[in-house]
């Protein structure tokens, strides 16, 4: 029975497992003819391994996406649209068997890039990407973290401004909370409201607009291909997002084996040592 006690009061520590990856947006797409081009495509870039501060562990994912949309000259004459969605699903599990307590943290980054090229016609061609917004399942269905999210933006490009390229670089961290025992949760961020990535050509105009954040075009698309600030490399691009979990009290350090081992039979060789003396003294 000690020894039990022993263990349950030292088991103060904490990690994080069983991170996954799920993606939600809608499915990679594309299609070319005379007409039009067409691309969309998403992934998860990927995810690091927990690392650990002190009482905090943290660990952070990449996703990234493209989407693409051109009329060549001779191509289609009626407006054209590409609308869709973006998201992800990202669930990890805490460990806190000793129910210490622990608070999670939240960091987001969130950088690509809309272009458009306008060529010919007597309208424009348009490029936005939605707001990115966070919601939290701690075990009872999803809530959104109202002050996480990322603003999108648009480019517009006409007869007298053919070529706009426009940054999105949007960071920001919030609380997930305060929670205590092992608990899985599911951090929900998706492109809202949905579809919220829009690529617009206008009746009889010919170019080409894409939404960028960290995957390249395959097709040939003009305005996928255009470099963003810097010719930034795709790698920095896209949706970041870390997760931190910091233990309440004690130490967030897991005891070595030995350390467990060593206070089991310091244990049990005081307790052989009671039980003589007070044999002797009866």
């Amino acid at each position: 029975m000690k020894l039990l006690i022993l263990l349950g009061a030292t088991s103060a520590w904490a990690s994080i497992i069983g991170i996954s990856v799920a993606n939600t947006s809608n499915a990679d797409s594309s299609s070319s003819s005379a007409q039009r081009v067409i691309e969309f495509r998403t992934a998860n870039i990927g995810t690091s391994a927990v690392s650990q501060s002190g009482n905090t562990f943290s660990f952070s994912n990449h996703f990234a996406w493209m989407a693409g949309y051109q009329v060549p000259a001779g191509g289609a004459t009626v407006g054209n649209a590409l609308s869709t969605h973006v998201g992800f699903e990202l669930t990890f599990t805490v460990e806190d068997p000793g129910s210490a307590g622990y608070s999670l943290q939240f960091d987001q980054l969130t950088r690509g890039y809309n272009t458009a090229l306008y060529e010919t016609g007597a309208s424009t061609v348009f490029a936005s990407s939605g707001t990115m917004a966070y919601y939290l399942n701690s075990g009872s269905g999803f809530v959104q973290i109202p002050t996480l999210f990322s603003f999108g933006n648009q480019a517009t490009a006409g007869s007298g401004n053919p070529n706009v390229n426009v940054l999105l670089n949007s960071i920001d961290s919030e609380s997930g909370g305060i929670f205590s025992g092992t608990r899985t949760f599911t951090l929900r961020v998706e492109t809202r409201p949905s579809p919220n990535v829009i690529l617009a050509l206008q009746n009889n105009v010919t170019g080409s607009a894409a939404s960028r954040f960290g995957m390249e075009g395959l097709l040939g698309i003009p305005a996928a291909a255009t470099p963003g600030a810097d010719t930034e490399p795709a790698s920095a691009l896209g949706n970041f997002v870390t997760v931190s979990v910091t233990m309440n009290g004690g130490s967030a350090e897991v005891p070595e084996p030995s350390t467990f081992a060593l206070s089991a039979a310091a244990l049990w060789a005081t307790s052989r040592l009671r039980n003589r003396l007070r044999r002797r003294i009866a």
